[in-house]
Order: structure tokens, then C-alpha cells, then sequence
């Protein structure tokens, strides 16, 4: 990810006193071509010990239209409508005194459609500075572990729409930016952070058997995969307010529509 910011920093200030600056002749709507990519997380994770840490981490991508309307020469309107994708794991490794017994590989994704509403703001002639909100519709989720004993070998796989992982559909973010751009395009990076809980609960429940910690449903239903009764006490409840962040470096591209300013 490192060398990817590095190379993305590197594409800005080549392209954006060339290809990508500005002239006085930019129509009043542009239309266009965004794409999207970077890194996401988690924040405001549950602190409970029983929830694992919050070592999540992937990527996350935009593809879509862009609409830039030109207030004056120092202040734009900028929506887009895209397609979303947002793929987050993280591995745990279950075990005593040092020594694995097995380990756990979660797997979340999610595919949605955002719709960002951002003021542009021009300090600068090739430079801006980008501020608003996005409204998330996420319309499809699952989620997919895999467990592995000490030497690798696959013990078992569960997937499905767990408790663990029950996404609610709207979701608000704040958006901030920068980057250089002009006539036929611009490029920058973007940060997105979730006002909303991701998860469709606020309430997430595990269960402690005596020997390992399980999500309640998830260890109800491989109990009942192996014809064992379920489990007779009642889980351990936690309050859940996971939100995630994005960190993207974007690029618009503008159709040429012979428009007169």
C-alpha cells in the first residue's frame, strides 16, 4: 500500500501541470468517468476482549459517473453515481501459553452504491480541496471464515449471513479530499468515514463453552450441522458500533461535450 500511495502521489504532481490543467474556457457541466481505489478499515470497534482485536483491513472500490458543476472560477459542485466494493479480513490465532492450536480467517464483503455530495474549492490554479457527504445503499453482503489447524490444514468453513455480519443498507458518510485537476480531468485522494454502524444490529451476542469463544449463532449452527444440542446458558451481549473508513485515491475523467461557459 505504501508504494502504491508513493506512486499515486507521484502521478499528481506529473499530471497536474499538463495534461490536467485548467483553462478559462471549462463549460458549466462536465460529465465523466470516475474510478476509485485505496484502503479500509474499522473504526469505533467494540473493546471487548470476546469480540477479537480489531486487526481488519483490505480495499475498497468506486466505479462510476462524476458530474462537476462550475459555480464560479473558484467553486464547483461535484456527484457521482457508483458502484462500490468493500472487502475486509483479518486472521486470529487461537491457542495457550504461546502455542496455536488453530487459527481463523474472516473474510467481509460488501457491494453497495454511493452517491458523494462534495463542494470543490479552488485555492489554488491547479489545486483543490474537496468537502460533503456520501449516501451508502449497501444491497449485498456475506461473510466466509476459515479455520486451519497449527500446520495450515483446513479444519472447517463457515459462511452465510451470521450475526456477526447482518449489514444494514443506509449508510451516511463524511467526505474530505484534495488533489489537482483542470479541464479534461482530475485526480487526488479521498477520505471516507462512516457516520453509521455498518452492522443492521447494535447488539452482538457470544457464547463461552468452558474451551473457546464462538459468535452465539454461529456456534448454534455448527452445533446443530453435528446433531449436538445447542447451548443451555445465554450468550454474553455487547454493544456494536463498527464503522468503517476509507482512504481511496480517485480519478475523474471528463467528457469533452462542446459546451459553451
Amino acid at each position: 500500500m505504501k508504494k502504491f500511495i508513493l506512486v499515486a502521489v507521484f502521478a499528481i504532481f506529473c499530471l497536474g501541470s499538463n495534461a490536467l490543467a485548467r483553462g478559462v474556457s471549462e463549460p458549466i457541466l462536465r460529465i465523466g468517468v470516475h474510478v476509485g481505489i485505496g484502503t479500509t478499515g474499522y473504526w469505533d470497534y467494540p473493546s471487548e476482549s470476546l469480540v477479537g482485536s480489531d486487526d481488519w483491513g483490505g480495499v475498497a472500490a468506486d466505479l462510476g459517473g462524476v458530474f462537476k458543476f462550475r459555480i464560479n472560477d473558484i467553486l464547483n459542485f461535484i456527484t457521482e453515481l457508483n458502484f462500490g466494493l468493500n472487502v475486509v479480513s483479518r486472521d486470529i490465532a487461537f491457542g495457550r501459553n504461546r502455542q496455536t492450536y488453530y487459527t481463523q480467517e474472516e473474510t467481509r464483503t460488501i457491494l453497495k452504491t454511493d452517491l458523494p455530495l462534495l463542494i470543490r474549492v479552488w485555492p489554488l490554479e491547479y489545486g483543490f480541496f474537496d468537502a460533503g457527504v456520501q449516501i451508502n445503499a449497501n444491497f449485498w453482503s456475506t461473510s466466509n471464515k476459515e479455520y486451519h489447524d497449527a500446520d495450515g490444514n483446513s479444519l472447517q468453513s463457515v459462511s452465510g449471513d451470521l450475526e456477526t455480519w447482518k449489514v444494514r443498507t443506509n449508510v451516511t458518510s463524511l467526505v474530505f479530499g484534495f488533489g489537482l485537476g483542470g479541464v479534461i480531468g482530475d485526480l487526488g485522494f479521498r477520505f471516507i468515514l462512516d457516520l453509521d454502524r455498518i452492522h443492521k444490529n447494535d447488539k452482538i451476542s457470544y457464547y463461552n463453552d468452558g474451551k473457546e469463544i464462538y459468535p452465539y449463532d454461529e456456534y448454534v449452527k455448527i452445533k446443530s450441522e453435528k446433531n449436538i444440542p445447542g447451548p443451555s446458558e445465554k450468550p454474553t451481549v455487547f454493544e456494536n458500533k463498527t464503522k468503517i473508513w476509507t482512504l481511496q485515491f480517485v480519478v475523474n475523467y471528463y467528457f469533452d461535450l462542446k459546451s459553451s461557459r
